[in-house]
């Protein structure tokens, strides 16, 4: 099953999860922070773990987000380990930044249906 890694801010927490309903009306398998790492278990050895499980990275790109010390890492991890890097504006006054800016996005929860 193809797995989508979503990666955004908890600012934009009710967009991941709409996005992520959309995702699994697919089949597509989700991993979100808040839903899969439980107490106790390392963030970094989770966040890693998945990231390499996933088939692809779907960035929520917002201010909150841009402002995240997990955000950019989850991008950059993933983009070193050659993943596609699905991006989606949260908010379309964002400006994207360099390392994402060439890639095609998506702004509205209809364009991914």
């Amino acid at each position: 099953m193809f797995k989508i890694f979503i990666s955004y801010s908890q600012n934009d927490k009710t967009t991941a999860e709409l996005i992520e309903g959309v995702m699994r009306s697919y089949n597509l398998e989700t991993f979100r922070d808040e839903k899969q790492i439980n107490w106790g278990e390392v963030v970094l050895e989770s966040i890693n773990n998945n990231l390499l499980d996933s088939d692809a990275i779907l960035v929520l790109v917002s201010h909150e987000s841009l402002k995240s010390q997990w955000v950019p890492y989850e991008i950059g991890y993933a983009t070193a380990l050659g993943k596609p890097i699905l991006t989606y504006l949260v908010n379309p006054c964002v400006s994207l930044p360099p390392y994402i800016s060439r890639n095609i996005y998506m702004k509205s929860v209809e364009d991914l249906k």
